[in-house]
């Protein structure tokens, strides 16, 4: 294998011999060339830019629940601190005694009442043959002063039923809506969770329960908060973990969350929705946020570096059929190095890594080479002749 060697080292040499000879010469191509020291090609890529906070998880949700003196006294709790609860949980119970005994008062007064429409409605049936039986009678002064007494009883009993049986329909009223409020002496949960909290001493909230699923809780600066809009995806990942969840800012509040003061930066409180339940997550973990303030699918993009800015027009340069080319291009989203391309540039166009320099035209370039790059198994396979005859071309190209 010296053979190679020697042939690589006088390949070299002739090689820099060639190119500084080229250098020097007057009217040379080489001298009216660019140097371009590095390629790259556009490409095809989704874009973000994010910003990076902490947050805290903490329930998703939480239910209060009161205790109301109105409703009666206390009877007692059907759950303990920390018990799983589902919704419609019966929590506690109100005494229901002056509910029942209100009832029981109500129902033997229209008992009662009913006792005495019973009585008017048999008068009334007894009168009204009365004055069936007068009517077939022989007509005489007599008979006709009867008639006309039984006329005014019937008239004044059926007065007195409709009375009666209007009272009747008073207290069934009452009476159906102490029944109604007998299923509400109980207060139920609204929710499936855990029993956070339960005041014994019957002080409200007295009972306060929590949601198992997590919501993530940060702070933003006075910058920040004008920057983050709810509905934008986040990234939570757990410290000392590389687990990482989807989420969406819920809500950024407009009011500081301390009093504010002149000399000191507000700090405004946002939370985060979880797309996926995290199991066996404790509530106060705190994690890492990565939030996704603007995205661009598909965008194609180049380094940031390798746009020239002339005013506000921008130009890269661009390999065309063996020659430089400038090209102007439109930008968009810049993240970090790299910048997207709205128009102008496809993807797998080549271009300098930077800007280049020069007037007019499209000139040829040179680039450096790139021996670190070469490999054994590039030229191990080729016959000396064939090597020997692709060297000399690429001298005798210049």
């Amino acid at each position: 294998m010296k053979w190679i060697s020697k042939i690589i080292i006088g390949a070299a040499i002739l090689f820099v011999a060639v190119n500084l000879y080229l250098l020097f010469k007057e009217n040379s191509k080489v001298a009216r060339s660019l140097y371009v020291p590095e390629w790259t090609t556009a490409k095809e890529q989704n874009i973000q830019k994010t910003m990076k906070t902490e947050g805290v998880t903490t329930p998703l949700e939480e239910q209060s629940i009161y205790y109301d003196e109105r409703k009666g006294s206390f009877e007692g709790f059907m759950v303990k601190k920390g018990e799983e609860v589902t919704s419609g949980k019966t929590l506690f119970y109100y005494s229901t005694e002056s509910y029942e005994d209100a009832i029981a008062v109500l129902k033997s007064e229209r008992d009662s009442l009913e006792n005495q429409l019973e009585a008017l409605e048999d008068k009334w049936d007894d009168l009204n043959d009365i004055n069936y039986d007068t009517t077939r009678s022989v007509l005489d002064d007599e008979l006709l002063i009867n008639d006309y007494s039984v006329e005014i009883d019937l008239y004044q009993t059926e007065v007195e039923i409709n009375r009666l049986e209007s009272e009747i329909e008073k207290y069934d009223e009452q009476i159906a809506s102490l029944d109604r409020k007998l299923p509400q002496l109980e207060e139920i949960s609204d929710m499936n969770g855990v029993v956070k909290n339960i005041n014994h001493d019957l002080s409200n909230p007295v009972i306060t329960i929590i949601s198992k699923e997590s919501m993530v809780k940060g702070m933003l600066s006075e910058k920040e908060q004008s920057k983050i809009k709810p509905g934008m995806e986040v990234t939570v990942s757990l410290k000392g973990s590389n687990k990482s969840y989807k989420g969406s800012i819920q809500e950024v509040s407009h009011f500081p969350e301390n009093e504010p003061k002149v000399k000191k930066e507000s700090q405004y409180p946002f939370t985060i929705v979880l797309d996926k339940r995290i199991d066996n997550l404790a509530h106060g973990t705190h994690v890492n946020v990565k939030i996704v303030r603007k995205e661009v699918l598909d965008a194609i993009t180049v380094p940031y570096d390798s746009i020239k800015k002339s005013g506000k027009t921008k130009h890269v340069y661009v390999l065309e059929n063996g020659k430089v080319q400038k090209k102007k291009v439109t930008t968009g989203l810049h993240v970090n190095s790299v910048q997207q391309i709205k128009k102008g540039l496809k993807e797998g166009e080549v271009l300098s890594m930077e800007p280049l320099s020069y007037s007019k035209g499209t000139p040829t370039f040179y680039t450096p080479l790139q021996v670190k790059k070469w490999e054994k198994d590039m030229y191990q396979n080729i016959r000396k002749k064939e090597m020997l005859k692709q060297l000399g071309k690429g001298f005798l190209s210049f």
